[in-house]
């Protein structure tokens, strides 16, 4: 039993899986990329980022077996995200997640409606940060010196990358989809060591 031993010692989620299996309404997976909307029923979430159909008793499975074999983990960044945050990787993550828990990176998946915004200039004081525009547009304004300076992320790729104590705003103009990276991963509130 090497490889799913761990499964067999779940007899619930054996029968769950037993059950699933038998389903019929609700495929396990769609193999073309157009298909999603086809396949998705039974309450079935998709996963945007590569096409595919999973019903909720086989994602527990995917996801135990990940955090089992603690070697990779395949997740939804907007479904993994941390108190409605964004954020899904970082010190934040609780540790019987596995791979997700980090203290070197944190990785944030910003899906904005337009008009968002943060009002309040605000700093992370641990952190440096890249913020990478996937789509839509971005206006932040670094709040450094005797007046702001703004900086406006307006096509697929455009980045930012500031540094610890770097106190800004930003507004998203039109639906905006931003991936931010942060490193080091430093609790809110605690000092990074160096």
């Amino acid at each position: 039993m090497s490889g799913f031993g761990w499964l067999f010692r779940q007899p619930d989620l054996v029968a769950k899986l037993a059950e699933f299996m038998s389903m019929d309404e609700c495929p396990r997976i769609s193999s073309r990329r157009y298909e999603r909307r086809r396949t998705q029923g039974a309450g079935c979430p998709v996963n945007e980022s590569f096409a595919y159909t999973v019903h909720p008793i086989a994602k527990r499975a995917e996801r135990m077996w990940m955090v089992d074999r603690a070697s990779f983990y395949f997740g939804n960044a907007a479904a993994d995200q941390v108190r409605g945050s964004g954020w899904f990787i970082g010190q934040f993550v609780p540790p019987e997640l596995g791979l997700r828990r980090q203290t070197d990176v944190e990785v944030k998946w910003g899906l904005h409606p337009d008009g968002e915004k943060r009002s309040h200039p605000w700093a992370n004081r641990n952190g440096t940060t890249i913020s990478v525009l996937i789509r839509g547009t971005l206006r932040v304004e670094f709040h450094t010196g005797d007046r702001p300076q703004l900086v406006t992320l307006a096509r697929e790729g455009d980045y930012v990358v500031y540094g610890p104590e770097v106190v800004h705003s930003w507004e998203a103009i039109g639906e905006t989809l931003v991936v931010s990276i942060r490193f080091p991963s430093v609790e809110v509130g605690a000092t990074a060591s160096g």
